[in-house]
């Protein structure tokens, strides 16, 4: 069974939905992770990765087919191209799916960062086509290994029987959730932790500022759930990655003949409309349920600040994220294609990936923020939640997306075009414009009802 193209914009829709909830499109979150101060985002992959695995395998000895989807295993690459990733995640504080996110959270220096992704994407498809670039992918390559087997058809692996191959995924999964159960998330006193609060905004709002294991039923709920939704993905069409996006659309725009834009082009599935519903799905979140969104203020993260001016922080948004996808496309694959749903096939290529990411990003932040500590900010700045007539247009906004990508990709097998994308993408793009002037405008109004009041006083 495969689903068509535009049920990849709902699974990432909510993807997107879940993820956001975890603060991670906020680059301080991934800063500090590659600093080591807080592990909130290896705990929830670990997680995700875990019930992801022991769900796949499960179904596979029942004899559901999976449309499986190990990434290659080419030693050079995978290994250079994840420790590019690292240092690059640890300058800009971004992987590709929180740039998307970031993005649509209203985070101006998410704008930096993603004109860096497509250069880095568009970089490392200029260089595909060269020697070193061909060696690099090719040499020691071992194919698409996974732990008992091996993959050698759509359905297909060969190696240990689907009974041993769950009853070891099972273990694995095992492992990954205690793993995440004790791993502290950062060290603070007990008696500095929040006191509960009913609205989720404020909830999530403690979440992100205070420390804690990583236990809180919200982070561990939507884990579970982000390893369902990817497997399911997997029964339907296939592995949930966004780095692939990003090489699509500069192969479109700029290197439409190129040999590994062909390559793309053939290959790609529903990766640009499950993009398309990463970014929804933390708008609708953002401005929904955690009350993150920015509306492009010039957040700059604190450990950035301590270490750099404040103009320098578009310079290190955009290197960094040059780094992270031209690592990626390298490496074939990203933190979700590589980390997450590698890490639930138990390929090879994504153990060794995600190996060499943190052990780079490690090094990177000891050398580039030279042992700052993090900065617990107490206070973020304001949270507006929409008001009522705001959250509607939120909601309509994101059933004009949906009905736009089923209307216009209701063939399974209709190959999806540059245009369709745009004209899909263009919905939740002006929702995002709107809420931004919406909530300028209501601060603006605000700040003229404070300056009257304090003039008749």
């Amino acid at each position: 069974m495969t689903a068509p193209l535009w049920v990849g914009l709902l699974l990432g829709l909510a993807i997107g939905g879940l993820v956001e909830i975890w603060g991670v499109a906020n680059p301080e979150m991934l800063i500090r992770f590659a600093k080591g101060d807080d592990r909130l985002f290896l705990a929830c992959l670990a997680i995700a990765s875990g019930t992801g695995a022991f769900t796949l395998f499960g179904l596979h000895y029942f004899g559901v087919p999976i449309h499986w989807g190990p990434k290659p295993f080419y030693v050079v690459g995978v290994s250079l191209g994840g420790a590019l990733f690292g240092a690059g995640l640890a300058l800009s504080g971004y992987v590709p799916g929180t740039i998307l996110m970031a993005l649509a959270e209203g985070r101006r220096d998410a704008v930096w960062a993603l004109l860096g992704g497509l250069m880095g994407a568009a970089a490392w498809t200029a260089m595909s086509t060269t020697a070193a670039g061909h060696w690099l992918v090719s040499y020691a390559n071992a194919g698409n290994v996974m732990a008992g087997a091996r993959l050698v058809g759509k359905y297909t692996l060969r190696g240990l029987s689907p009974g041993t191959l769950w009853a070891i995924a099972t273990l694995y999964g095992l492992s990954l959730v205690m793993l995440a159960w004790t791993l502290p998330r950062f060290r603070m006193p007990v008696d500095a932790w929040p006191r509960r609060r009913a609205r989720p905004a404020y909830r999530l709002r403690d979440i992100e500022r205070y420390g804690s294991h990583s236990r809180e039923p919200l982070l561990v709920g939507s884990a579970v759930l982000l390893g369902l939704l990817t497997s399911l993905g997997m029964v339907l069409h296939q592995i949930f990655g966004v780095s692939t996006t990003y090489s699509w659309l500069v192969g479109k725009m700029l290197f439409a003949h190129a040999p590994y834009s062909q390559t793309v082009f053939h290959t790609v599935g529903w990766e640009p409309l499950s993009d398309i519903g990463l970014f929804l799905g933390a708008l609708m979140s953002a401005t929904l349920i955690s009350g993150r969104f920015r509306a492009w203020r010039a957040d700059v993260p604190p450990s950035w600040t301590m270490r750099f001016r404040h103009s320098s922080r578009p310079w290190g948004a955009a290197g960094g994220a040059f780094l992270v996808l031209f690592g990626a496309r390298m490496a074939g694959g990203c933190a979700s294609g590589h980390m997450l749903s590698g890490g639930m096939q138990m390929a090879l290529s994504g153990w060794v990936f995600s190996g060499f990411v943190l052990g780079s990003m490690w090094v990177t932040a000891r050398l580039v923020y030279r042992g700052h500590g993090s900065v617990m900010r107490k206070h973020l700045g304001p949270y507006r939640i929409p008001h009522g007539s705001t959250r509607g247009l939120v909601v309509l906004g994101g059933l004009a997306t949906i009905a736009l990508a089923m209307g216009g990709l209701r063939n399974s097998q209709q190959p999806l075009t540059l245009g369709a994308f745009l004209q899909v993408a263009a919905s939740p793009l002006l929702l995002v414009l709107l809420l931004s002037y919406e909530t300028w405008r209501l601060k603006a109004r605000g700040a003229k009802a404070t300056a009257l009041k304090g003039a008749t006083s």
